[in-house]
């Protein structure tokens, strides 16, 4: 990868986080304000989320960059392990014993949402780990609720083999296979399995751009058409998710 596109990415990146931090910044008690409630919407809900396909295409992309063969998948696996996987253990981890630990003084613990301390004493052990480390009942995140990302993309990780396999051999059919089983997942209520291959079909077409050498520099017509095509679909789902609530996030 060349100077120009890494810095590109860069600055991708950073306009990404920008829309992170708005994704974040929603108040819902401003339902009870129609216009303000929109606009928030509009901001946080919706487009405050093409910073989750980005970041997930992202990801797919720079993982298969100079890829040309099963062991160097497999060395980028075991890099991932260190660099994701054990990170993220030890991020669920701290999250569950600092509320545990504010829980426990009383001068803190009327400020605390939620009860960690009886939902994990109440329950036999795999449950409580299945609620710190992959998902609390009727949600689709962990305790640390921020780690779902990071969650799906340790998940994706360890099926790269895979997605490289069917993101060489049928290339665009491959994510639109991965979407249409995400959204049947999701109207049958598999909420974390629909989570999953969401965010599998981002990185597959930043997978597909990398396998398939499709070139990011050139301003061509056709990566201006694809550039312009995802930001439409964006603003226009933004629009229309604020105003009728369709519940479909873009980003799970």
């Amino acid at each position: 990868m060349n100077n120009y596109l890494s810095k590109k990415i860069k600055i991708t990146s950073f306009l990404a986080i920008i829309l992170v931090l708005y994704m974040h910044s929603g108040f819902s008690l401003a339902e009870n304000y129609t216009l303000n409630n929109f606009i928030q919407n509009f901001i946080s809900l919706n487009l405050g989320t093409m910073a989750v396909p980005f970041f997930f295409m992202t990801s797919g992309f720079l993982f298969f960059l100079k890829v040309n063969s099963f062991e160097i998948i497999q060395q980028k696996i075991k890099k991932r392990i260190k660099t994701l996987l054990i990170p993220y253990i030890i991020a669920c981890t701290y999250f569950v014993l600092i509320f545990v630990l504010f829980q426990s003084i009383p001068q803190i613990s009327n400020y605390i949402n939620g009860d960690i301390i009886s939902q994990l004493l109440n329950d036999n052990v795999f449950h409580s780990i299945k609620q710190v480390f992959w998902a609390v009942d009727n949600r689709i995140s962990p305790f640390a609720y921020q780690l779902w990302f990071l969650r799906n993309l340790i998940i994706i990780i360890i099926l790269t083999p895979i997605i490289h396999f069917f993101s060489k051999k049928i290339n665009l059919l491959f994510p639109a296979i991965l979407i249409l089983v995400g959204f049947y997942l999701k109207l049958n209520n598999h909420s974390i399995l629909a989570s999953i291959f969401t965010s599998m079909f981002w990185f597959s077409i930043g997978s597909i751009i990398s396998i398939h050498n499709v070139d990011l520099i050139k301003e061509n017509a056709l990566s201006k058409s694809l550039t312009f095509l995802f930001v439409i679909i964006f603003i226009s789902y933004s629009v229309i998710n604020s105003l009728y609530n369709f519940e479909y996030d873009l980003r799970y």
